[in-house]
């Protein structure tokens, strides 16, 4: 089978990470990289020599590019995606999958009238632990599942921050960390929340450092998720059932689960830790379902629908409703 050819836009660090997994995909080769500034493209492609450096224009014209991965900042996702869809290529957009359902409806629609594969790049949900913990859930060795607790913070990386505590870059905490328990816990109970109820604390510049929400599921399953970029927090995820628990340590990244069961009291009868490998580069497993479904003709992943993502982006887009939280480019009417 042909190798797919695959572009980036946006030459940043989160790109030299899909780069990586490209790299290890015997069924993939990166051709280029694009940017808005040349210079940054040249810069970037030093790590990566094969690479062409372009502008986004360049490489979107490429013949030997089917499929391109968009690794630039939130506000710039839907115009990306639209253009990258226009141009006639597959694309995998970088988590979140826009900065409003309003936009992730536009980029949902054209891809669905393009007949070409669109998914967003939440890379935990692809990980072999992933699935792993989702089955042992489903398993029912907890029993029935009635409260998730999840908590996601710590103080960013300096070279991150810039942009978190941007709103003309769309920052904040729930787009960039409270995405991932969002999307994490909904996958994992098969279910959209039905109700949020939300808060959240600002910075300075007025983006959302703390957010905080309690979810209800359909099944009845309540969810405390909170998520911080600018406070260290114990990040885990608990899930409560009937006949015990599971803590997931370092949540959403960790690979560990201890399953902890119960005689129906407050006494504990059993506890038993897993660990799964989920190998060195992390994002090979999201390249590599899209690589799946794009041979196989499909236009989205089962792992994280198009229609799931465009419906969280709506959940996040009602939080943000709550806390009066509009980016200079919004309008209110793009949070109805």
């Amino acid at each position: 089978m042909a190798v797919m050819g695959w572009g980036i836009m946006g030459a940043g660090l989160i790109a030299q990470e899909m780069a990586r997994a490209i790299a290890l995909c015997s069924e993939t080769e990166l051709r280029g990289v694009g940017s808005q500034s040349l210079k940054r493209a040249q810069d970037w492609v030093q790590k990566f020599p094969d690479v062409d450096a372009l502008s986004y224009n360049e490489l979107l014209n490429r013949k030997d590019i089917q499929a391109v991965y968009v690794a630039t900042t939130h506000n710039f996702h839907k115009d990306c995606v639209l253009a990258a869809l226009k141009a006639g290529k597959h694309v995998v957009v970088e988590k979140p999958f826009c900065v409003n359902q309003k936009e992730a409806r536009e980029m949902a629609e054209l891809a669905r009238q393009s007949h070409l594969f669109l998914m967003e790049a939440l890379w935990v949900r692809f990980l072999p632990s992933h699935q792993k913990l989702k089955s042992i859930l489903a398993s029912g060795v907890i029993g029935e599942i009635h409260q998730v607790s999840a908590v996601f913070g710590k103080f960013v990386e300096e070279c991150y921050r810039p942009r978190l505590i941007d709103p003309s870059l769309a920052g904040g905490a729930t787009l960039d960390l409270f995405c991932y328990p969002l999307s994490i816990i909904s996958h994992l109970l098969d279910a959209l929340p039905l109700r949020v109820v939300s808060d959240c604390r600002k910075s300075k510049t007025g983006v959302d450092e703390i957010s905080n929400a309690i979810l209800r599921y359909p099944s009845g399953v309540l969810a405390q998720v909170s998520a911080s970029y600018d406070l260290r927090m114990e990040s885990r995820m608990m899930f409560y059932g009937t006949l015990g628990h599971i803590e997931c340590p370092e949540a959403p990244f960790g690979k560990t689960f201890i399953i902890h069961k119960h005689d129906g009291t407050n006494h504990v009868i059993s506890q038993e830790s897993l660990t799964v490998d989920d190998g060195s580069v992390g994002f090979l497993h999201q390249l590599q379902e899209a690589v799946r479904c794009i041979q196989s003709g499909l236009m989205e992943s089962p792992i994280i629908p198009v229609a799931e993502s465009v419906a969280l982006m709506g959940v996040m887009d009602g939080m943000r409703r709550e806390w009066g939280l509009l980016y200079p480019f919004e309008k209110a009417s793009d949070l109805e």
